[in-house]
């Protein structure tokens, strides 16, 4: 979750392939947004993840598309109040 009005990144998820069962990525940290609207037009989530199951070990995600944007530059449509 993000302390970002508007804002909600999935944290945990689980996964699976025809050559690995189920395995289970979750964020390390509670807080790894990053805070870029000044200069991207929106916020996004990276960092450190564990994952276990049947596979296991650590690695890296990087999440954006889950904050409304806000930079008409980037958005057209955030200045006559859309998405």
């Amino acid at each position: 979750d993000s302390p970002n009005p508007g804002a909600i990144h999935p944290t945990h998820w689980w996964s699976s392939s025809p050559t690995a069962r189920a395995s289970t990525v979750r964020s390390r940290l509670p807080d790894q947004e990053v805070e870029s609207r000044a200069t991207a037009g929106f916020n996004y989530y990276e960092g450190a993840v564990s994952v276990g199951g049947s596979v296991k070990g650590v690695g890296y995600m990087e999440l954006t598309g889950y904050t409304p944007q806000t930079n008409p530059f980037i958005n057209p449509f955030a200045a006559f109040g859309g998405r």
